[in-house]
C-alpha cells in the first residue's frame, strides 16, 4: 500500500458450500469509486471433526 492508494474495500462471498467441497471469491475494490485493484478465488476440502458427530 501506498500513501496514494485510496481507502479499499475487500468483499467476501462463499459461492457454493457442498457437502465434501466449498468455492468462494473477494474482490478489492475503492471505496469511492468501485474500482477493481484485485480479485481472488479459492476451493476448498471440507473434513468432519473427528469426534464432532
Amino acid at each position: 500500500m501506498l500513501d496514494t492508494t485510496p481507502t479499499l474495500r475487500c468483499e467476501g462471498t462463499a459461492v457454493h458450500v457442498g457437502r465434501t467441497t466449498a468455492t468462494a471469491q473477494a474482490r478489492l475494490v475503492g471505496a469511492a469509486d468501485g474500482k477493481l485493484y484485485a480479485h481472488g478465488t479459492a476451493t476448498c476440502a471440507l473434513f468432519p471433526l473427528p469426534g464432532a458427530d
